[in-house]
């Protein structure tokens, strides 16, 4: 009678001591900086996925494309890209490349297409290629979903590799994901121009001295970003006067990292041609515009 009991009770506990041991594991992992081959699942908390078709009918923006659910938008920091979409347009412009000579587009870390969305119809002229790519799998099946085939996208990992050919693009930009990526940025930069036509051009924002400038004008309660730089505000003013690079939390997918302006350049100008770079491109981070020599 005992041994039923026992069997009964870990027949009982098992499951919720198994979901407890991959909650620990999980956590450990995205702690950890010795990986790098992370991204973020559909339910990770389930150990079967399922995915079944979407029936249900989305509501359907002004540029005529599907907007996505709460849950997906939350995830986003701001909903409208146009302004963003605008402002890169804009600095790659003074870099010499135009809309039109972008056939083959790539948002590296495009989230619910936000940007990506604004292609479509830019110019009905211009057949594209329009890529996207993300290590959040629930936004990347989302737009698989409801976004093609106008557009196509695939989910990668925070592991410095994507699953392109060399020479496919004539564009690839990466908004506000160089400002979570700690020590692997250059090998991430490097795998951009492998992907990278010659004469190809990159746009990349990040957090620099203008960018703490501006959250620390702000007040602490502006943004949670605000709070943030106000918290650590001693540190980051050291950018350029000692320190190079501030990467806070950087085990984790929301790390904050920070760059000394001219150190970047100079480090980067060693693997890409710099083109251009605005300030405030991006909110209140720069921009930084690169070319694929010829």
């Amino acid at each position: 009678m005992k041994r039923v009991a026992q069997e009964s009770l870990r027949r009982r506990v098992q499951p919720y001591l198994e979901m407890l041991v991959r909650i620990e594991v999980a956590k450990a992992i995205e702690q950890s900086p010795d990986l790098a081959a992370k991204y973020l699942p559909t339910s990770p908390e389930q150990i079967d996925l399922i995915v079944g078709a979407d029936e249900a009918a989305p509501q359907v923006a002004d540029d005529g494309l599907p907007l996505p659910p709460p849950d997906v938008w939350e995830l986003e920091g701001d909903r409208d890209g146009a302004p963003h979409f605008d402002a890169m347009v804009t600095a790659l412009g003074s870099a010499g490349c135009t809309p039109a000579s972008c056939r083959t587009v790539l948002d590296f870390g495009c989230g619910s297409a936000r940007l990506l969305r604004c292609w479509h119809g830019h110019d009905d002229r211009v057949l594209r290629d329009l890529w996207g790519v993300d290590i959040n799998a629930t936004s990347v099946q989302w737009c698989r979903t409801h976004l093609s085939p106008h557009m196509r996208f695939a989910t990668c990992t925070t592991l410095p590799t994507l699953p392109f050919e060399d020479r496919t693009f004539d564009l690839v930009y990466a908004c506000s994901v160089f400002t979570h990526i700690s020590e692997l940025a250059e090998s991430w930069l490097l795998e951009l121009r492998r992907i990278l036509r010659p004469g190809g051009f990159a746009y990349v924002t990040v957090q620099d001295q203008s960018y703490v400038k501006a959250k620390l004008a702000q007040p602490a309660s502006w943004h949670w970003t605000s709070a943030f730089v106000h918290d650590h505000a001693e540190i980051l003013g050291r950018l350029g006067h000692g320190l190079e690079i501030v990467s806070l939390g950087r085990a984790s997918k929301d790390a904050m990292v920070f760059h000394d302006r001219g150190a970047l350049l100079e480090s980067w100008s060693r693997y890409l041609d710099v083109v251009g770079y605005a300030e405030h491109a991006y909110d209140c981070q720069s921009a930084v515009v690169l070319r694929r020599p010829v």
